[in-house]
This record gives C-alpha cells, sequence and structure tokens, in this order.
C-alpha cells in the first residue's frame, strides 16, 4: 500500500477529487493509466492524501519543466563538436598556466544561479524581436586596463584547466607543439553539451575553458581594445531563420523554423549576403545541409552583427526564459582543416575503431 501512495497523489489532482479546484477551470482528463485506480480515491485515504498532493504536485511540474529544457538545451549543444587534448591514458589534459608549479592545489566550487520569475513565450510576431533584444542586451565586453602585477603572486593563484578548441587546426597545432616537447598526447572530440556540464560541475579541481576560432574572438573584443567574459556567439540584425526546406513561405513558423546562432562573425554575415537577394540560401556544414531565410520585410544590405555569450543564453534558458530552447538552433563554425587538422582527426577516427575493436572481442569472449 505504500508503494501506490505516490499514484495515488496524483490521481486525486487529476480525477477533481479536491473542492478547492477553481470553479472555472475544466476538470482535467485522466490518462489512460490511472483509470483502475478510482476505487482507491474513495473515503477516508483521499481525505488525508489529497492536501500533500496539492502541494508537491506544482513541484512536480515545476521539475518535468527542468528536464524537457535541461533535454532540449542538450539536444542544440550537442550539434556543435569541440576538441580535447588528452594524455596518453585517454583522459583530458589537464594544464597549469603560466606555470606548472603551484604551491596547492585548489578546489573549484560553481554556485546556482538565482531564481527568478519564468516569463512567458513572446506572441509569435514578437519573438524574432525578443531574441535580437537577448544580444543587445548581452553587456559582456569590458574596456580593458592595463595593469601592473607581481608574476610569482600570479603563478600561485592559477588554477589547474582544461581546454575546449572550437577550432580543430589550433588543437592540432597545440598537439604538434606538445609532440615536439616529448609529450605523449592525442585528441578527443567532444561536444559543446560536455563542456556546459564540465563548466557547471559543482566541485571539481580544473577550470575548464573554451577557446573560440580566432575571428570571433576578435569581433567580440573589438580588436582587442576590449576584454569578453563567456564565449561569444553571434546573430545578424535582422536576424537569419533557419527552415526545415528550400521550399514554401518565407513568414515565420515557429512550429517548423529555428533562430539561427553562429559562432563566426563572418559565416554570419556570408550567409546573410547569400541570402539576401532571394531571401533564402543553403550550406553544407559536416555533410549536413541547411536552409536559410530571412524574413519578409526585413532585409538590410549591411546588417549589422550582435554578439553575446554563451553562458549568458544558457543562463537565460536555466533559469526563466526556457522556451529559447526550442526556438534557436546553433551553427557550427565551418573551418577548412589544415594538413595537421586532417591527421588528428583521422587518428582519433582510428583510435575509437580500435577502441570499439577490442571491447567487441572482449564482449564475444564473454559470450
Amino acid at each position: 500500500m505504500v508503494h501506490c501512495l505516490p499514484l495515488v497523489c496524483i490521481c486525486v489532482v487529476l480525477l477533481g477529487g479536491v473542492g478547492t479546484r477553481k470553479p472555472n477551470r475544466a476538470p482535467l482528463a485522466v490518462p489512460r493509466g490511472f483509470k483502475g485506480s478510482a476505487e482507491i480515491l474513495r473515503g477516508p485515504l483521499a481525505r488525508k492524501i489529497a492536501p500533500a498532493a496539492l502541494l508537491h504536485i506544482p513541484n512536480l511540474f515545476s521539475y518535468l519543466d527542468r528536464v524537457r529544457t535541461r533535454n532540449e538545451l542538450n539536444n542544440r549543444l550537442s550539434e556543435v563538436q569541440l576538441y580535447v587534448i588528452t594524455d596518453e591514458h585517454g583522459r583530458p589534459l589537464v594544464s597549469h598556466y603560466p606555470s606548472d608549479a603551484l604551491s596547492q592545489d585548489t578546489e573549484v566550487t560553481t554556485q546556482e544561479s538565482a531564481g527568478r520569475p519564468p516569463k512567458t513565450i513572446p506572441e509569435t510576431s514578437q519573438i524574432p524581436h525578443a531574441f535580437v533584444q537577448l544580444f543587445r542586451e548581452g553587456g559582456n565586453s569590458v574596456e580593458s586596463e592595463s595593469s601592473q602585477h607581481d608574476i610569482n603572486h600570479i603563478k600561485q593563484g592559477m588554477p589547474k584547466v582544461v581546454l575546449y578548441f572550437m577550432d580543430p587546426n589550433a588543437c592540432a597545432a597545440q598537439i604538434h607543439e606538445l609532440r615536439r616537447q616529448g609529450i605523449n598526447v592525442g585528441a578527443q572530440i567532444v561536444t559543446l553539451s560536455d563542456y556546459l556540464k564540465d563548466s557547471q560541475e559543482a566541485k571539481r579541481h580544473y577550470d575548464p575553458i573554451l577557446l573560440p576560432i580566432p575571428e570571433a574572438l576578435t569581433r567580440a573584443t573589438l580588436n582587442g581594445k576590449s576584454t569578453f567574459r563567456g564565449t561569444p556567439i553571434f546573430t545578424t540584425d535582422p536576424p537569419i531563420v533557419i527552415t526545415n526546406s528550400e521550399d514554401g513561405t518565407n513568414e515565420y513558423n515557429p512550429e517548423t523554423d529555428k533562430l539561427a546562432i553562429f559562432f563566426s562573425p563572418e559565416q554570419a554575415e556570408e550567409v546573410y549576403r547569400s541570402a539576401w537577394w532571394s531571401g533564402r540560401a543553403k550550406s553544407e556544414v559536416g555533410g549536413r545541409k541547411t536552409h536559410y531565410k530571412l524574413l519578409p520585410g526585413t532585409r538590410a544590405w549591411y546588417p549589422k552583427v550582435l554578439v553575446t555569450s554563451l553562458e549568458d543564453l544558457c543562463n537565460r534558458i536555466e533559469t526563466n526564459e526556457a522556451y529559447w530552447a526550442v526556438l534557436i538552433r546553433l551553427v557550427p563554425p565551418s573551418v577548412e582543416l589544415d594538413h595537421e587538422a586532417h591527421l588528428m582527426l583521422r587518428n582519433e577516427k582510428e583510435t575509437g575503431k580500435s577502441l570499439w575493436k577490442s571491447l567487441h572481442k572482449f564482449v564475444t569472449k564473454l559470450l
């Protein structure tokens, strides 16, 4: 009987057996799986359980909404590949900068964001405008200041870091340099979702740092005249919309269209120029075809490129603007691989195959 209590609590509310329900609210339909529980809800047991059910149902709905939002956000982030340097054991390479000599290991503890009341999704016609406002309100650029520091003091406070590369060429160049120094390292392909999980880990002994592609860092820091907090992401004003196919209407439909977010400002400008004349364009990144369109009445010959941080956007989604998780699409940067990057990716793929073959051979022996 004890195991049935959570089920009973939910059924009381679903069947409308509580007198505190608002009179102008239609009764909720009973799910198919709960029809056989009606007999349990009669008598004094239902009256005892009902108040407790009312207290916990809002928390349950809130928890389910957070899980759904997290899943949607992870799906978006998993579409963008990153690259991590690994040591000889295949684990992410942890480094000290600028010196390997630290006085003691420091434990980093992250803090959860303060809760804010959830916002309602804007009207369909206002969604593109509200999307652009996310980038206008970013405020992550800070004027740089020159100062003098004691290098010995800086060394003592430097944490351990794990570098996540968005540019495979930069990762390959770092691997080449480490191997030249006699350090046995490799590479591993991960995703943006892995990086965000790592950065939000409650307790860790290193700092994950995401290195964006060069032009993104240059644009976000205004050619080095300022500093930028977080990982820069870009959009155009007016925004670019990703649609399911190259046919159809140019009107915005949140059911089928996604608002494009770029990691390269140059790529955003290039897509916009390609779509300016006909209102549509398409590209292929990593073997995946993407169709773009510009909303009617919004074309500008010189669109503005706006920037905000990925961390700020994710924080909005996870606190009080969850609806953005299903309205956006992250566009992976298009990078032309050099020779070292080709070798790195080929070796990573062969390493993955050898691990799979070893696992398959081990499982076969067991069977």
